[in-house]
């Protein structure tokens, strides 16, 4: 399942079906996700009870971009001969920094999956993968196949919080340099009142002091929430699980010698 970079936060309830064709008819069975039953106290010595789900949750975060995208480089089908070896291009967006210059890819796919690991760049825009077709011997038809492996990236935990802690420092900031002008002026205007209103213009003072303590006090817990922000979303590393775009594949009949 991908989600383009500009997809917005939502979340849905999805349903896979599987399609055959036996003689002349299809056939479509629906497919269900194995899951665990929740929560599981002793995830080490319990017997996790599994279950099959009706339907697969899909969620898009909204603001979370993954490290890197893998894709091919086109979305037509690539088509190939049975004997022949198929070069797809593929295409890479990084997000992140990783530790190492390179990782290894796998495939997916029924058929395919014996098809040697090989190296993706982690630096380079794009790379190529081969598909040795006389060796891996899958029959005519249509695939869909995946890469796969890992990666060491440097993750940050809600990095969007910082932001958002940022304005809400900087909107304090701003209240609390109208509430000392405000206060600078009233405490000018108590100094020169007249008798008749001097208690009525200290009064006013007092209340813009309580305003302008509240307005710090309120600087002050923004800052911090900065801070914190901050020192959560600093970049660790974790090994990131890289699945490509799905890519179709024809295979035709075997061309001859």
């Amino acid at each position: 399942v991908t989600a383009s970079q500009a997809a917005p936060r939502g979340f849905s309830m999805a349903q896979f079906n599987g399609r055959a064709k036996v003689g002349e008819s299809e056939v479509v069975h629906p497919c269900h996700l194995a899951t665990f039953a929740w929560p599981i106290p002793d995830s080490w010595g319990e017997i996790p009870f599994p279950r099959l789900q009706a339907d697969v949750p899909v969620s898009v975060s909204g603001v979370e971009l993954a490290a890197i995208t893998i894709a091919p480089s086109k979305v037509d089908v690539f088509e190939v001969a049975a004997n022949a070896k198929l070069s797809i291009p593929l295409t890479s967006i990084r997000r992140s920094d990783f530790s190492g210059a390179n990782m290894q890819l796998r495939t997916m796919g029924c058929g395919f999956e014996g098809n040697p690991q090989f190296d993706f760049s982690l630096t380079a825009d794009g790379a190529e993968a081969v598909l040795d077709l006389a060796a891996l011997k899958p029959v005519p038809g249509d695939y869909l196949i995946a890469f796969y492996g890992g990666a060491v990236a440097k993750y940050r935990h809600h990095p969007e919080q910082v932001t958002l802690a940022e304005t809400a420092q900087r909107e304090a900031q701003e209240a609390l340099t109208a509430v000392d002008a405000e206060l600078a002026k009233l405490t000018e205007e108590a100094k020169n009142s007249p008798v008749e209103k001097k208690e009525a213009a200290v009064k006013a003072v007092a209340e813009a002091t309580a305003r302008r303590t509240s307005a710090a006090t309120a600087l002050t817990a923004a800052g911090e929430r900065v801070k914190k922000a901050t020192a959560v979303s600093q970049p660790q590393d974790i090994v990131d699980i890289v699945v490509s775009e799905p890519i179709s594949i024809r295979v035709k009949a075997a061309e001859s010698p």
